[in-house]
């Protein structure tokens, strides 16, 4: 593992290094995410999200009740092609974006928001929480604080 590696980025990358030599093929299952963790000596939570990584990357799909699987086909991209936008990240995996809106409010800023967002205490923050799916499968989990006077 490289120094300033994230735990989570070095099990994704041993995970797609075991994709690509073809250690878990195309449509097969994957080991399931307590191995995992016994395998690698790290919790869940580091499992999971290197995980979800390679699932919105487009080397896994995910199935609830069923497991984690080899995708079929990673779409590739040349840099020209790279996508911003969450619904046509998950497009371009032949999936279906859906994005669920828990609540937006507006909230005094904070001392931490004020630093974060160049803003003065008590300032009018926008706060939307949100989480986005792809084939109704949570993959992201968002809490965004918008400066009013951007919002």
């Amino acid at each position: 593992m490289e120094k300033n590696q994230s735990l989570h980025a070095y099990i994704k990358e041993e995970l797609l290094n075991r994709i690509k030599a073809n250690k878990y093929k195309r449509g097969e299952k994957i080991p399931t995410e307590l191995e995992l963790c016994k395998g690698f000596g790290v919790s869940r939570t580091t499992i999971r999200t290197a995980l979800n990584q390679l699932t919105v990357e487009g080397y896994l799909e995910r199935h609830q009740g069923r497991g984690t699987f080899v995708a079929d086909q990673k779409v590739k991209q040349t840099l020209s092609q790279t996508v911003k936008r969450y619904s046509d990240q998950i497009a371009i995996q032949g999936k279906k974006a859906e994005i669920t809106l828990i609540s937006i409010q507006v909230v005094p800023a904070n001392e931490y928001l004020e630093q974060s967002l160049d803003v003065t205490l008590n300032d009018p923050i926008q706060r939307v929480e949100r989480v986005r799916k792809a084939n109704t499968e949570p993959t992201q989990y968002e809490i965004a604080y918008i400066p009013w006077n951007v919002a």
